[in-house]
């Protein structure tokens, strides 16, 4: 996807976490590592608008691992249909598989060992059929890959929908996927699947993220392992504010945090440039929600390298409060108390269940009040199970609770 800027938080803007730098970085790797070929399964450019970024970053890492004797071999995916035959064009060294929607192979040979790529490229914006169906796939010598972008087991997509089951019936000894950002689990075992990304390009793309190297002994795949070389790595994590009741002491524990996300990256093989952190604030505290809400993400950012920033806190801590004490009141705190009380423990009421169903619109209305968004869900969608949405009552009803025994307290 070069050409795209990534979504990364408002304190970060500084740092390098774009495709073109993933891609630097996949192309230093190769050069240490030494394999025979780079092969790249479809938007290696992410528009048609971008043939001048992908023109200079692509060339400029085509050359340089063509000047090792490393050959580049890719196939055109949805996005760059049209710019990646140009810059193939353009860049001689740049081997573009099965133009124009025809399948192709090319035989990479080193060391005495043989594999042979196979190779469809996207002819245009939509394609809704499987390019394997009725497809007679090239013959090659050793070991013989696949190299595609398609929309695996979605029979409705327009984006060459393929069955997983027809890569497992294709007589290939491997088949390399792109579309999906989000990688398989795949490995020696497992040959067949998503690549994923290079790098993420939003928060939701946790998790590691990187090229794969398979090295090929005989006509055997021998391994297949994941480098997580991307520049940017997002993270989901919960910080306990347990016992900590003041605003000095959760902005003491947020930069604690931090550093040890930073030493935690640190230690790892590859190091990215920036962590961002999407962080859940859990536990047992009497600080006001107000309170809380004066920490703004956007200056939760620690330089170094890696660098550390926070790009969203989600307050989903408990009120410090006897439950079981308040539920004894008979007032609306007294209610609530009950109600955190029994889906706390597990053993929901019949009226407690009948809420589920009205959740929606509860929601909904309390977005459309100012007063109440303090309480208000913020998770969007809303989930669809029973086990998540009781989780999101009782949590909005433990905020609430706070809320109005704070209130209570202070008028008294």
């Amino acid at each position: 996807h070069l050409g795209r800027r990534p979504r990364l938080p408002e304190g970060a803007q500084d740092v390098d976490a774009t495709p073109a730098e993933a891609w630097r970085r996949t192309v230093n790797y190769a050069l240490d590592s030494k394999p025979a070929a780079d092969l790249l399964a479809g938007d290696v450019v992410d528009a048609d608008r971008d043939f001048f970024e992908g023109y200079r970053e692509l060339r400029a890492g085509v050359e340089r691992l063509a000047a090792a004797g490393i050959r580049v071999i890719a196939v055109a995916g949805n996005h760059d249909i049209h710019v990646l035959p140009r810059l193939a064009d353009e860049i001689p060294a740049l081997e573009l598989l099965g133009r124009g929607g025809v399948w192709e192979a090319t035989t990479i040979e080193a060391n005495g060992e043989a594999a042979t790529i196979v190779g469809w490229s996207f002819p245009r914006e939509q394609v809704r059929q499987s390019p394997l169906e009725g497809a007679t796939l090239p013959e090659g010598t050793g070991v013989r890959i696949g190299l595609l972008h398609a929309d695996l087991d979605n029979p409705g997509s327009s984006h060459a929908p393929v069955r997983r089951a027809e890569l497992a019936a294709s007589g290939l000894d491997a088949w390399l996927v792109g579309h999906i950002h989000v990688p398989d689990a795949l490995s020696v075992d497992q040959r067949m699947g998503y690549l994923g990304t290079l790098a993420p390009l939003d928060p939701t793309e946790t998790g590691l993220r990187g090229p794969w190297r398979i090295e090929i002994v005989g006509t055997q795949i021998a391994t297949f392992d994941h480098i997580p070389l991307a520049p940017v790595r997002w993270q989901r994590e919960k910080i306990d504010l347990s016992g900590i009741n003041t605003l000095d002491g959760v902005e003491s524990k947020l930069l604690q945090h931090m550093r040890s996300v930073q030493e935690n990256a640190k230690a790892a093989a590859c190091i990215p440039n920036l962590v961002a952190v999407r962080a859940d604030l859990v536990g047992a505290s009497k600080l006001p929600e107000t309170r809380l809400q004066n920490i703004e993400p956007n200056e939760l950012y620690l330089p170094g390298h890696p660098a550390v920033a926070i790009d969203r806190l989600r307050n989903l801590t408990s009120p410090a409060l006897d439950l079981d004490v308040l539920s004894h009141r008979r007032d609306v705190i007294g209610a609530l108390a009950g109600l955190a009380k029994r889906l706390e423990s597990g053993a929901p009421s019949a009226e407690d269940l009948q809420w589920l169903g009205r959740i929606d619109t509860l929601a909904d209305s309390l977005r459309r009040r100012g007063g109440f968004a303090a309480v208000a869900p913020a998770e969007l969608p809303l989930p669809r199970s029973e086990e998540a949405r009781l989780d999101l009552l009782q949590r909005a009803a433990k905020r609430l609770l706070r809320t109005l025994v704070t209130q209570s307290e202070t008028s008294s």
